[in-house]
């Protein structure tokens, strides 16, 4: 063998050693540069998330969440790490795919739509960069991330309304049947007469929207069969 085959050859050896590597830098490289630009178009999204959750206490407690699903899957890291990263690209698709309700919330005045499109690209992401398996292991806890998006105000409507007569007929029945002295006006209830409580629908959803989340919480954590 010449000088110049043994040469070519430990040549090619180090192209096929540092392939591998180059190819995760690249990879790694295009995940932040494409993390970096979705957060940039979902900015304005971020910003009147965070503003719905300051100024509407009905969903205080929904910037909770994100934080909830950052320590459930902190909770599972070593499961996570044995399962590896094996980068997908059907991620990119459910990322298009996000791409729609974000539009359509941006041409006709929508903002849950984009705001649900927002959890639908950080999913795309984790399936793109981390995988099918790793995926697939917290997709109870993506889908959890649903619940950090305030209602649209039509369902917040449809829930609350009905909420505003039945809630709290169904309070006076359960005290007088405990034998307290119960009267109901427009917006208060009466008990004992001396102790008002608060019927306004909103007060009633700012107690269910806790529950959901803490029993959304409690399901994960609870070790349990499906």
């Amino acid at each position: 063998m010449t000088d110049g085959e043994t040469i070519r050859l430990h040549a090619e050896d180090r192209q096929m050693v540092n392939a591998p590597g180059v190819s995760k830098n690249l990879s790694i490289a295009a995940t932040v540069v494409l993390t970096l630009l979705l957060f940039w178009a979902y900015w304005p999204v971020l910003v009147s998330l965070f503003r719905g959750w300051q100024s509407d206490d009905n969903y205080s407690v929904c910037q909770l969440v994100p934080f909830v699903a950052i320590y459930l899957v902190w909770r599972d890291r070593r499961t996570l790490r044995e399962l590896g990263a094996s980068p997908c690209w059907w991620g990119l698709g459910l990322i298009f795919l996000a791409m729609a309700p974000h539009a359509y919330g941006l041409l006709f005045l929508f903002e849950s739509a984009e705001r649900y499109s927002l959890v639908l690209i950080i999913a795309g992401l984790v399936l793109l960069v981390l995988g099918w398996r790793v995926f697939r292991r917290i997709f109870w806890i993506l889908l959890f991330l649903l619940l950090m998006v305030p209602l649209p105000w039509r369902v917040h409507n449809m829930i609350s309304d009905p909420m505003r007569n039945m809630a709290p007929k169904g309070v006076v029945f359960i005290l007088q049947v405990f034998g307290d002295t119960v009267s109901q006006g427009a917006n208060v209830i009466l008990l004992n007469d001396n102790i008002q409580l608060d019927t306004e629908a909103g007060s009633w959803l700012r107690m269910l929207m806790p529950l959901i989340v803490v029993t959304a919480v409690m399901a994960f954590l609870v070790k349990r069969p499906p």
